[in-house]
């Protein structure tokens, strides 16, 4: 018999129809909020060990839980093992029956929307089309019930969805994905203004100072420091991830081992061949960025050296500059100072023809008060010589009255004479007479 890809189970040993080796599922009843959920547990035994050690009491051993597998055909609890060359699990129908299993950590609406995964419903569509809500609650139940594939699925879904660096710590916090849990902080880290307080308390006070600490040392770096250039991003990246590490480096450990338990075998391989391609590109980039950075030191030389020549030109420059403003100042300082002379010289010419004219006026000044004088002591003369001759003419006047009268008086005495001789010269003859 060729063994089926699944494990081939057969009828027991008895006279009954032969259940079919691959479609023929037993079921399991799930209660959550009072909804009962009937389904097949051969999904949920093969989509996760963990679920189906604990809910559906299979064994997990070497082989996946709850199924027995080998190469040897034998009878287990009264069922026959035809046989299996793989390691898909056969069946162990003794744990099946009709009991209900309650679910607890989970919502009905909740447990509707990750069996829309694990059983899509019949529709023209090949694929299962689910909302980004929807790939959330897949991602907490895959997590919480270490549904591998569903938690890869989930992940690979919301890369692309998550932006928001708050909303990537926290889910990536509590479904334990440390890429997204990095990315987060690095948003908040280059986001522009501060960490609010509500962000704080969204993401942990410590969380937040630690945050803070890192984006006070990168900004206190010197841009060179992070390699300038087309390398600057990178550089900078790469310094934000070392930081990070360093404060961060507990809980990013943690969340990297429990992400690593959830991880499938392809998973694992996938992440070992990405491990790879990452350490070879990040290989190429530090290449990349050591030749950048010896570029650049070739660069920074090249331009130390034009830099000097041009500081050196500059000094040059800047000498002859001074030397010329040094000679232009004394130019003007003997410009000034024969302006100066220039100045004095008119004002000293000024005060010469202003003195010469003073002179001059003082000298015709006085000429014409020597002048006037002289016409005064002319006028003084003539009126002196005519007062002289006036005093002349009224001396000759008076002389002549004088003489008038003194000739008039002579006159008068001669004539008083006479007339006194006539009076004696008649007295007598008076007298004679009288005699």
């Amino acid at each position: 018999m060729t063994a089926s890809p699944l494990a081939l189970i057969a009828a027991p040993a008895r006279d009954a129809d032969q259940h079919d080796p691959v479609y023929y599922w037993e079921t399991v009843q799930f209660k959550i909020d009072g909804h009962l959920f009937k389904l097949p547990r051969y999904h949920f035994i093969i989509g996760s060990d963990s679920f189906a050690a604990k809910y559906l009491e299979v064994p997990c051993q070497g082989s996946p839980p709850g199924l027995v597998g080998g190469e040897r055909e034998n009878e287990v609890d009264g069922y026959e093992v035809l046989s299996t060359t793989s390691n898909t699990p056969t069946l162990n129908h003794k744990l099946y029956g009709d009991e209900v299993v309650e679910l607890d950590g989970v919502s009905a609406s909740e447990f509707r929307t990750f069996l829309k995964l694990l059983f899509p419903i019949h529709s023209k569509s090949t694929t299962v089309t689910l909302s980004k809500d929807e790939w959330l609650t897949i991602l907490r139940l895959s997590t919480l019930w270490n549904f591998k594939e569903f938690r890869r699925l989930a992940i690979e879904h919301l890369h692309s969805q998550i932006t928001d660096p708050l909303d990537l710590i926290q889910v990536g916090r509590r479904n334990f994905v440390p890429q997204w849990v990095v990315k987060g902080y690095e948003g908040l880290i280059k986001k522009q203004g501060a960490i609010t307080e509500d962000e704080s308390e969204l993401i942990g006070y410590k969380t937040s100072v630690r945050l803070y600490i890192i984006r006070h040392d990168l900004a206190s770096l010197d841009p060179t420091q992070t390699n300038g250039g087309k390398g600057s991003d990178v550089g900078m990246k790469d310094m934000i991830r070392d930081q990070l590490a360093l404060r961060f480096g507990g809980e990013l450990d943690r969340l990297e081992r429990e992400a690593a338990s959830r991880r499938g075998s392809e998973e694992i391989e996938q992440d070992i061949e990405e491990r790879k391609e990452r350490d070879r590109i990040r290989e190429e980039e530090e290449r990349r960025i050591e030749e950048g950075r010896i570029r650049q030191k070739i660069e920074a030389e090249r331009m130390r050296v034009e830099e000097e020549h041009t500081r050196q030109k500059m000094e040059a420059e800047e000498r002859r500059r001074i030397e010329e403003e040094h000679i232009r100042q004394k130019m003007e300082a003997e410009e000034r100072r024969r302006a100066e002379e220039e100045q004095t010289r008119q004002k000293m010419e000024a005060e010469e023809r202003m003195k010469e004219e003073e002179a001059r006026i003082h000298r015709e000044k006085e000429e014409d008060r020597l002048r006037k004088l002289e016409e005064v002591q002319r006028s003084v003369e003539q009126e002196e010589q005519r007062r002289l001759k006036q005093e002349q003419t009224r001396a000759a006047i008076e002389k002549r009255k004088r003489a008038k009268k003194e000739a008039k008086k002579a006159q008068q005495r001669e004539h008083a004479a006479q007339l006194a001789l006539e009076a004696h010269t008649l007295s007598q003859e008076m007298k004679d007479e009288s005699l």
